[in-house]
């Protein structure tokens, strides 16, 4: 599509810019590719069933270096992208800036849901929730939560793209720093903001 808007733009008028965002977390409601419901949603049902918050990707990605893009993080570097002149016609990644391992993160979410942290347990959780709908629904009646069916609070192969990759994921943004933009997003105190966002709203409990 980028290669497609370039060409198209040769000798026009108009320019283009392309931002690139990495893990995008929202808390816009029905969105069920999202990691915020991945997470919350996989340790309500684990905490039912009696279990520790294992980390349910690979052993090599527990410890790589990754990112995220608030979408609020997005929505201003895109406003920027198109009122800032210098940024016709260019492509920048957008992040919140920082790094973080979720071997750090994830003790801190289990306590967060009053649960023990569990080890690497490496499994599809596609194939594992499969049959949790009525785990889920019991969760949902306990806490008073909005009735909604489990394939429908997330999207479970989702997880194979957020948590297989064994590699650091760093996108550096020195060029959008470079241009301007120089707005920043704590990626862990975002992580519990939208927790606590959704359990406000009686999506999670």
């Amino acid at each position: 599509q980028e290669d497609y808007i370039r060409a198209l733009q040769a000798g026009q008028a108009w320019s283009w810019s392309t931002a690139r965002p990495t893990g995008l977390c929202d808390t816009a409601p029905g969105i069920t590719r999202s990691m915020i419901m991945l997470i919350g949603a996989y340790a309500a049902i684990s905490k039912e069933l009696g279990m520790p918050l294992c980390f349910p990707g690979t052993a090599g990605n527990y410890t790589a270096l990754y990112q995220c893009t608030e979408a609020t993080q997005l929505a201003k570097a895109t406003v920027w992208m198109a009122t800032e002149p210098r940024c016709a016609n260019q492509d920048f990644n957008v992040t919140n800036g920082d790094v973080f391992r979720w071997s750090e993160l994830w003790p801190k979410f289990a306590a967060y849901f009053g649960m023990e942290a569990g080890p690497v347990r490496t499994i599809d959780l596609a194939q594992c929730m499969a049959d949790k709908g009525p785990v889920w629904d019991r969760v949902a009646a306990k806490h008073g939560l909005r009735p909604q069916p489990l394939e429908r609070v997330a999207l479970w192969s989702y997880a194979r793209h957020l948590w297989t990759p064994h590699w650091d994921i760093v996108s550096s943004m020195t060029k959008a720093r470079l241009f301007g933009f120089h707005d920043t997003v704590d990626s862990e105190a975002m992580f519990f903001r939208m927790f606590d966002h959704f359990r406000a709203e009686r999506v999670l409990p």
